[in-house]
């Protein structure tokens, strides 16, 4: 639970940002919230100028110092995205950031686009430790289940070597999340439970009946 940005930040609101980020983590430590998230993705709300993606990172390092003061209840997490910023938090150090997390797919069924995929998770770990990071987005694509593959024995066969690989990495906590049911770039969203006739992707069929499947 936590602060995530849904605009442009910039050297001028970054203040009205930090001040956000204090005020939520004061009412997350009066309401019991055992994580405290100070953003998501940031890197890629930068203007680029006033805001660039090397200077959002020292300021996120700074505010966790500050929200350390505030929120006791349990970690302080940041969640980032693509592997230059991998590199870039392994490289300036995560600071008072209790918990640097990930937010990864696979996109297509290729063989390059899979070892790309493990890498990713084989850096996270080698660079942050196991207590130190986990996947709050995970899911064989970013847009929907059918952007991956419209067979759905391949969509469930790629969760489920996801999920292999995740534990076999040492890795204790991985989120799922996929937004449209189907390949559509806009309209409802079922988070990839439902096809568009409303029935259960085999995937999901095969876990609400409590088969071993994954």
């Amino acid at each position: 639970w936590g602060v995530c940005g849904g605009g442009e930040i910039t050297a001028e609101n970054w203040e009205a940002q930090r001040e956000a980020i204090l005020s939520v983590a004061k009412w997350a430590q009066e309401n019991g919230v055992h994580e405290f998230q100070i953003g998501n993705e940031e890197e890629k709300h930068v203007d680029g100028t006033t805001m660039t993606v090397e200077q959002i990172r020292i300021n996120l390092k700074s505010v966790a110092a500050e929200v350390q003061e505030i929120f006791t209840n349990g970690n302080i997490s940041y969640s980032m995205c693509e592997r230059p910023s991998i590199e870039a938090w392994n490289a300036i150090g995560i600071g008072d950031i209790d918990i640097i997390a990930y937010n990864t797919y696979v996109n297509t069924n290729t063989q390059a686009d899979w070892d790309w995929w493990k890498g990713d998770i084989d850096l996270l770990v080698r660079y942050f430790g196991t207590d130190h990071t986990y996947l709050t987005e995970f899911a064989p694509s970013y847009i929907s289940l059918d952007s991956y593959s419209t067979d759905e024995a391949e969509q469930a066969e790629a969760v489920a070597a996801m999920i292999d690989y995740i534990k076999n990495s040492g890795m204790t906590k991985a989120i799922f999340f996929n937004y449209y049911d189907d390949a559509r770039p806009f309209g409802p969203t079922g988070f990839g439970v439902l096809k568009e006739d409303e029935t259960f992707r085999l995937l999901w069929n095969q876990a609400l009946q409590g088969k071993e499947y994954l």
